[in-house]
């Protein structure tokens, strides 16, 4: 092989856009696969954001019931100590 002037050149820019070629092709697939992994995370969160609603709505229905149960005995007791002052 004759390794004098152009075809030196021309031989390590061929080598280089080997290496080029190959980092391309790699950083494709990786990409591909963040990808894919991307949308694999998101509807994870998605699935847990949903459950966390449901599960926060439920919290709240309890809370709801026991606050109402607390105000009417409040309310009740609070009617019994003005019966008592007023009469």
């Amino acid at each position: 092989m004759d390794w004098t002037g152009l075809n030196q050149i021309n031989t390590i820019l061929g080598i280089i856009n080997g290496v080029v070629g190959i980092i391309n092709i790699g950083t494709a697939f990786w990409g591909w696969l963040n990808h894919k992994n991307k949308k694999q995370f998101m509807e994870k969160l998605e699935k847990e954001r949903i459950s966390a609603q449901k599960e926060n709505a439920r919290v709240c229905r309890t809370c709801k019931s026991n606050f109402k149960a607390r105000i009417t005995s409040l309310e009740q007791t609070n009617n019994k100590l003005l019966e008592k002052v007023s009469g």
